[in-house]
């Protein structure tokens, strides 16, 4: 198990890592895609594993032009819920310049191009004395580069010590095992078929 109080080491194990870029499984795209579409963030170990997860459907995008962006709306969607479930240890910073909005999860930071920040993330940012925690940090991108290892660091999201693993089908993992057990079923019985 990993400790997300050890992100600096895999920080450091990523800026040391070969340029390679790693090709996304398509076991861990059904587990990111479930990922967003069940999983409950309630707390710091849970936000990191939802935004690994979104860094790797972003990767994989990019390596399967027949994939889509529709999950972008996701990236401001998780981080009002932290924002309503009042979640320490995670920040957002925007460069409108650059047009990308950068989560800070405990230190690893999450970019992403083309997505602003909700009304509600603004709000918090504007009240953020009134509702007694911070969740804008203005911070540039350290540039590590995380899309060439999306799959290491979505290991270790999957792997973090703290994970509630709760979604609103019940335990994360179970769900995660069921449903990669099911499409890799469905895939293999279309293939007989043919």
């Amino acid at each position: 198990m990993s400790s997300i109080k050890d992100i600096e080491k895999l920080k450091e194990k990523i800026k040391n890592s070969s340029t390679e870029k790693e090709q996304i499984s398509q076991e861990a795209f059904l587990k990111a895609q479930l990922n967003i579409g069940a999983m409950c963030i309630n707390n710091p170990e849970d936000a990191f594993l939802y935004y690994s997860s979104l860094n790797l459907l972003n990767t994989y995008v990019k390596q399967n032009k027949d994939a889509s962006y529709s999950f972008k709306g996701e990236v401001t969607t998780a981080f009002d819920s932290i924002i309503m479930s009042r979640i320490p240890g995670v920040t957002y910073s925007y460069d409108s310049k650059e047009r990308v909005l950068i989560v800070n999860v405990k230190g690893m930071q999450f970019s992403f191009h083309n997505v602003k920040p909700s009304p509600k993330m603004l709000f918090a940012r504007s009240y953020e004395k009134h509702i007694g925690q911070q969740y804008h940090k203005e911070e540039e991108w350290d540039q590590l580069r995380l899309q060439p290892v999306a799959e290491t660091v979505f290991n270790y999201a999957n792997n973090l010590d703290g994970l509630s693993n709760e979604s609103i089908g019940g335990d994360l993992k179970q769900l995660q095992s069921e449903f990669i057990k099911n499409k890799f079923k469905v895939k293999t019985e279309s293939v007989k078929e043919n």
